[in-house]
């Protein structure tokens, strides 16, 4: 699992390689994030993903976590 340091915020971040996929999927779900693709990313590529969606990444980040009544 690989760290990454942006705007403030800490990252976790799973690579999933699946070759099947056609696109890159980015997921966040308890602090890490899982990034889903069909080949191997560098750190370059990675880091562009977190910066081209930190905007959405902060509102699943700042969501509130549903409560059952």
């Amino acid at each position: 699992m690989r760290q990454l340091s942006y705007n403030g915020y800490n990252f976790f971040i799973d690579i999933k390689i699946k070759p099947r996929n056609k696109y890159v999927y980015c997921r966040y779900k308890n602090n890490i994030i899982t990034i889903t693709t069909f080949r191997q990313l560098t750190d370059r590529e990675i880091k562009k993903i977190i910066v081209d969606n930190f905007d959405n990444l902060l509102e699943l980040i700042n969501k509130p976590l549903p409560t059952t009544v």
